[in-house]
């Protein structure tokens, strides 16, 4: 397998699933029941941000996953989000592939 493919499905696919699965399928479901949902997607994205570990990356992480929050409870399903968060991570695998020269 090219290390492109692996870069891809390691950096843009497993993440957008599980991190999804885990902050608008889980936490979102389990803080739904004892907070306001406008809260819940706040919260959720907030705690997404932190969860990545890196200060100055919270500018756009957090609105991030007040985003990936708010079409959660738009439309009461997370395939929007992980479709989205998968393309978002996917053009910077892309990105950076350009850089290096690997890509085109």
């Amino acid at each position: 397998i090219a290390p492109q493919f692996v870069m891809i499905y390691s950096i843009a696919f497993m993440p957008a699933v599980f991190e999804e699965l885990a902050f608008r399928g889980v936490l979102y479901n389990s803080l739904s029941g004892v907070l306001d949902e406008k809260l819940v997607v706040l919260v959720t994205g907030f705690i997404f941000a932190v969860m990545h570990l890196n200060p100055i990356s919270l500018v756009w992480l957090i609105p991030f996953g007040i985003l990936l929050g708010f079409f959660r409870r738009k439309y009461n399903t997370i395939w929007y989000g992980i479709i989205f968060h998968f393309v978002f991570n996917l053009v910077a695998c892309l990105l950076d592939l350009y850089k290096e020269g690997v890509l085109f």
